[in-house]
């Protein structure tokens, strides 16, 4: 009888062992929903957007509230790295258009802007920022959209010509092109 007590206690502590395993994860789960929730929070005030996946894409990339003003301007760095280095003249020309622009209001996203310039970025951001302003254009009239889209193509292709196809000289590069056409394309521009 005392050996059938001492299976049933060893089960019951099986049991209680199992369940508690099961509440650490449970609770474990939730913590980390309740972080994920207050990285969110912030990142949606700062865009304006409250497209969850595209905002988690966004924190997952490196974006803070503080940076993700940068992305607005990737263009910009990503015309300059097109031909696959950036040159003396295209890296002014790019800081010169940062220092123009109403966007980088934080000095995260200067660094950020900055950032780019000293090391290629990723392609994939391209396609980032492409989902990032097709998204926030949602929200804006023609007329904004027109102006923001031709001022940023404008930039961009000032740093495109800032070294030229060959040498300095001649037209934009085939991948620098590929750059503002797809600016065109987002904003909708002719």
């Amino acid at each position: 009888m005392v050996a059938v007590i001492n299976v049933h206690r060893r089960i019951q502590k099986l049991e209680d062992a199992k369940y508690l395993r099961d509440e650490i994860v449970l609770l474990k789960d939730l913590q980390q929903r309740m972080v994920d929730e207050a990285t969110r929070c912030p990142m949606i005030q700062a865009t304006g957007l409250n497209e969850s996946s595209l905002i988690d894409r966004l924190i997952s990339a490196g974006f803070t509230p503080n940076s993700v003003s940068a992305m607005n301007l990737f263009p910009i760095a990503a015309v300059a790295w097109a031909s696959g280095s950036i040159s003396d003249r295209e890296n002014r020309m790019a800081i010169d258009a940062i220092f123009e622009s109403e966007y980088l209001n934080h000095a995260d996203s200067l660094k950020q802007f900055q950032a780019w310039l000293t090391q290629r970025p990723s392609e994939r951001l391209m396609d980032l920022w492409e989902e990032f302003t097709l998204e926030q254009l949602r929200h804006v009239d023609a007329s904004l959209r027109d102006c923001v889209g031709y001022r940023l193509h404008d930039v961009a292709a000032r740093v495109a010509l800032a070294s030229g196809g060959f040498l300095g000289i001649g037209p934009v590069c085939a991948a620098e092109q590929v750059v503002l056409e797809k600016i065109k394309r987002v904003y909708g521009l002719e």
